[in-house]
């Protein structure tokens, strides 16, 4: 059974940023989110999963090889869509997925070009195969991603932050792809926005400041938080009041005021009200947790 286990891994940067921490995880077949403000490190460990850079210490299994020591095995099996991704303007989907099929080494020419067809129909791409990826939308150029992601077939996929700047429409048909994938893939979704993760994953991960701070299924951690989140409307003089008496992991500003989230095993009363927990509580809870560890 393909699943993927890390162990240990830690990564410190030649300025001394420690970009990964001791990190363990161990993802199965299906979508796994990993979860994390900027700067938390999520796109050093999906590089380093993708065999682009190598960890200071610990190891990193795939199928029982060792990802280092099996660069290139590995990457006959990997799929891989950065958070940066760059498209050569002025050529057209079909002719560039042609050509990184023939790099990723694809050479009987009509098993690639119906491979190529296939996933340009996958990504809901056929018909403006012959338009230049210069003129296409930013949600038609992560769904190109995705499909050159695919051209191996892979066992292993991993998509950095897909779905920043891309509209509800074209979010949702990039989820519908995944879910698909997932199937029978290990797919690793890193995303700093909570939806991602909770529409998505049945397992996830919160990294922050290069450790993993939480772990496990999303439906666990709402269940571990129900009844025990509360909201008021506040004035912004009383914010600092209540940062004070109360453990607070969330504001927002509704109508120029501070909505405030906060944790608590019993009803705080003071006009408090109980709401549903969601992802992003659990998040917050254990960011903030986190800081003050």
């Amino acid at each position: 059974m393909n699943h993927l286990k890390i162990t240990n891994l830690s990564k410190t940067y030649p300025n001394g940023v420690k970009a990964l921490q001791n990190i363990s995880l161990d993802i199965p077949i299906g979508m796994f989110g990993l979860l994390g403000p900027n700067g938390a490190g999520k796109s050093t460990l999906m590089r380093t999963i993708a065999t682009l850079q190598e960890p200071d210490v610990g190891t990193i299994e795939f199928g029982g090889l060792n990802t280092t020591e099996n660069k290139m095995e590995i990457r006959k099996i990997l799929g891989y869509l950065p958070q940066q991704y760059g498209l050569y303007p002025k050529v057209s989907a079909e002719v560039l997925l042609n050509h990184l099929a023939v790099l990723k080494g694809l050479t009987h020419k009509q098993a690639r070009k119906e491979m190529v067809a296939a996933l340009l129909q996958k990504t809901n791409l056929y018909q403006v195969r012959k338009q230049n990826l210069g003129g296409f939308s930013g949600g038609m150029k992560q769904r190109f991603g995705i499909a050159q992601a695919l051209l191996t077939n892979p066992k292993l996929l991993i998509v950095d932050e897909p779905t920043a700047g891309l509209d509800p429409g074209e979010r949702n048909r990039f989820y519908n792809i995944l879910s698909e994938i997932s199937e029978q893939t290990v797919v690793i979704l890193s995303s700093h926005i909570v939806d991602d993760i909770q529409e998505l994953c049945t397992n996830m991960a919160i990294i922050h400041q290069g450790q993993v701070v939480l772990s496990g299924k999303p439906l666990t951690f709402l269940e571990d938080l129900k009844g025990k989140v509360y909201q008021k409307t506040i004035l912004k003089e009383e914010r600092s009041n209540y940062y004070q008496s109360y453990q607070v992991i969330s504001e927002k500003l509704f109508l120029g005021n501070p909505v405030i989230n906060i944790l608590s095993e019993t009803p705080p009363g003071n006009g408090f009200t109980p709401i549903l927990a969601n992802l992003e509580d659990v998040y917050f809870s254990h960011i903030e947790k986190n800081k003050q560890d």
